[in-house]
């Protein structure tokens, strides 16, 4: 498809100082903008928490970010989220509903109550949850039942060559202790439950010619006293107390909303109690689920980033950025020659501040998302350069000597132009039908993308073209000078 005729010669060269000065004045207007406004960073760069709330009736939004104001967070960002409209997205910049001053109050509360048991507390306040660690000394295990010493001596009798231990005698129903036993067919007693302990002494009793009870009448030595089972399993792991009742009493002595169920984790020596309690997402709920108590409200969701992850997200961000803007000075410059990068490289810096310009000029929030844009518009902007600049050098081969290098660029600009118009509308169809479809989770993405396909195409031919001109006239003049000197 060719929308600009084969034979068509723009001069756009010759429009390059016009080119130039607007670029120049972009941006710089878009760096003083980033030092004047700054960015609006998201969660995911300065912190906070975001919040998803699902509506069966949904209030006036104004009436929404009023009672979030209300509870002292301030420039909380309120915004329906989804297609149906009865879901609402509410941004803070807070990570916890504890100032430091409560999260000292408690450290040094908990400190006082448990003493000298407390071995560890921890608060994390962005999480909802503390940490509690008291000593906890493992007993010392009961011996399980070891066996009588070797001179020890037992109540033990004899009948029918079977030996009885007198100390484990049966009961009868009506009380009495005894050995019942039979007579055999040889004239001798069989004993019917008999023991099967081994004796050291042993008491043998004459045995009756019928059947009866023999009820023992005296031992050959005293009985040692019985030795304790072994504790069973449950009391060898119980070390220390379970302080949840109590722990769980103290924290809500202390004004704090505790969120679900006191969690115990034993080790030798230690117990550990994990305390979770209410956050923002909590009280924003509770708020608005008593200012609107009709509208069914619901908690579908909720993300938060500490402030320093988000300083770290954010400087790794900026890095990644920096490494692309690198790794692609040296690929060109191998790619071409050293010429061609410095060009490519400058638009791709021009692409980027513009974009951020402005993001800042329109408060638009700026987050990991736009850092993943501002990396694929450096991506379609290099593309487009390189498109070019391959054009560029095969005009550079085919064109007779002595040709004006501009007139060669003209050319080369002139040919590539039908193409590049077809790939950046069709790249902007798509990025609108985001913006206008996508919903608010990516709508700044989709803006990011708008901005970068237009800036990205226009720097590709009237920046990153131009200023390849200059230094190659640069360097032809630096040469001539080199040469006369």
């Amino acid at each position: 498809m060719q929308l600009i005729k084969p034979n068509t010669h723009i001069a756009f060269l010759a429009k390059a100082r016009g080119f130039a000065a607007l670029s120049a004045g972009l941006v710089i207007a878009s760096i003083g903008m980033l030092l004047v406004n700054g960015l609006n960073f998201g969660i995911d760069f300065e912190g906070g928490t975001e919040m998803l709330f699902s509506f069966k009736r949904v209030p006036e939004m104004s009436a929404l970010r009023q009672t979030v104001t209300d509870l002292g967070f301030k420039n909380a960002a309120i915004q329906t989220f989804g297609a149906s409209g009865d879901q609402i997205m509410v941004r803070v910049r807070e990570v916890s509903s504890l100032d430091a001053q409560t999260q000292l109050r408690l450290a040094d509360g908990t400190k006082a109550a448990f003493g000298d048991e407390l071995l560890e507390y921890d608060i994390k306040p962005a999480g909802g949850l503390i940490t509690v660690v008291l000593k906890a000394p493992r007993p010392e295990p009961v011996p399980e039942a070891a066996p009588p010493p070797a001179d020890a001596k037992r109540n033990v009798i004899t009948i029918g060559g079977k030996e009885i231990d007198l100390s484990n005698l049966p009961v009868a129903a009506d009380g009495t202790s005894g050995i019942s036993f039979e007579v055999g067919p040889d004239g001798k007693p069989e004993v019917v439950n008999p023991a099967g302990t081994e004796p050291r002494e042993r008491l043998v009793l004459a045995a009756p010619a019928d059947a009866g009870t023999l009820a023992p009448e005296a031992a050959s030595a005293e009985v040692p006293p019985a030795v304790n089972p072994a504790a069973p399993e449950a009391a060898k792991n119980d070390w220390g107390s379970d302080k949840r009742a109590a722990m769980k009493k103290h924290f809500e002595g202390m004004d704090l909303r505790l969120a679900g169920e006191i969690e115990l984790l034993r080790a030798d020596g230690r117990n550990e109690y994990r305390v979770g309690f209410a956050g923002v997402s909590a009280e924003v709920l509770d708020a608005l689920s008593v200012r609107f108590p009709d509208s069914g409200i619901k908690s579908e969701g909720i993300y938060y980033v500490g402030p320093q992850v988000g300083e770290q997200l954010r400087n790794e961000g900026i890095l990644s950025v920096l490494y692309a803007l690198l790794g692609i000075l040296i690929y060109i410059a191998l790619r071409f020659d050293f010429t061609f990068a410095p060009g490519a490289i400058v638009a791709l810096i021009h692409d980027v501040l513009i974009t951020m310009g402005i993001f800042s000029l329109f408060s638009l929030k700026f987050d990991l998302p736009i850092v993943a844009a501002l990396l694929t518009i450096v991506g379609y902007s290099l593309n487009d350069t390189i498109v070019v600049y391959d054009r560029i050098r095969e005009q550079l081969q085919n064109t007779p000597e002595g040709t004006p290098l501009a007139h060669t660029v003209d050319s080369a600009l002139n040919n590539c132009l039908s193409r590049t118009i077809l790939t950046s509308m069709t790249t902007l169809f798509v990025v609108v039908v985001l913006w206008v479809f996508g919903g608010p989770m990516i709508r700044e993405f989709a803006i990011a993308m708008t901005i970068g396909v237009v800036v990205g195409t226009y720097s590709s031919m009237f920046v990153a073209s131009p200023l390849y001109l200059g230094l190659v006239h640069w360097w032809e003049a630096r040469q001539e000078a080199l040469d006369l000197a």
